[in-house]
């Protein structure tokens, strides 16, 4: 499952790394042009190297997709599944998923002969992650597809809103430096644009949340229905 390329994962990776990308090239072009004088995309075609520059887009892209998901592991999943905590706090799939973590600890100390598992201090939704026990009740394939509805979904969003702050900020320096109209317009234009900018982060933002939330219940859904399966 981890090791196949799929639609979601490379989809969560490109296209925000593609958005990172031409900003970068943006970045690049106002840099050549305050030191050179000429246009970088100017001078890639006079060279024919725009051919080439295409086919660097799709490593590099990945590659700063890579660096997008990890920004938003470090930075802003735990703020995520925070509020998915409390969101599902009050629903009973969170009663489930501790009947889920009980069974765990009966199990871990028949194993081990211990007189409590330490494996689900809190409920809901951390530390355990519940998928990996129970794999071999779920099989992979149905895992693959809950990923692929939500959690692949959740990390494009989250990657995308990351993508466009930063060609926000690139672009309204860019305004800056080299402004296209009189001062006063210059200024409406990047306030302007850093307000759409924000308004559509907040809709990833929640759309990000949503997904997880939606992951979470259905995972614990799978798993229930999976062990009953196994046991009929």
């Amino acid at each position: 499952m981890y090791s196949a390329f799929s639609f979601g994962k490379i989809i969560k990776t490109i296209l925000p790394g593609s958005i990172l990308a031409g900003t970068l090239f943006l970045i690049a072009e106002i840099l050549w042009l305050e030191t050179r004088g000429t246009s970088l995309l100017a001078t890639l075609i006079d060279q024919e190297a725009v051919a080439v520059a295409g086919a660097a887009l799709v490593p590099v892209s990945l590659i700063l997709g890579f660096l997008l998901n990890t920004i938003v592991w470090l930075h802003l999943n735990a703020s995520v599944r925070s509020r998915v905590k409390a969101e599902l706090a009050r629903t009973p799939f969170a009663e489930l998923r501790e009947a889920l973590c009980e069974l765990i600890r009966h199990d871990v100390n028949g194993q081990m002969g211990g007189t409590r598992a330490e494996l689900c201090k809190d409920t809901w939704p951390e530390p355990l992650s519940l998928e990996y026990y129970f794999l071999p009740a779920i099989s992979v394939e149905r895992l693959s597809y809950l990923w692929e509805s939500y959690f692949s979904w959740y990390e494009f969003h989250l990657n995308t809103l990351c993508a466009l702050a930063m060609a926000s900020a690139a672009v309204v320096a860019t305004l800056l430096l080299r402004p296209p109209a009189s001062g006063v317009w210059t200024v409406i234009i990047c306030l302007a644009l850093a307000a759409a900018c924000g308004l559509l982060c907040r809709v990833l933002w929640k759309s990000a949340i949503r997904n997880m939330a939606a992951y979470e219940r259905n995972l614990v859904l799978l798993i229930a229905g999976s062990i009953n399966a196994a046991g009929r």
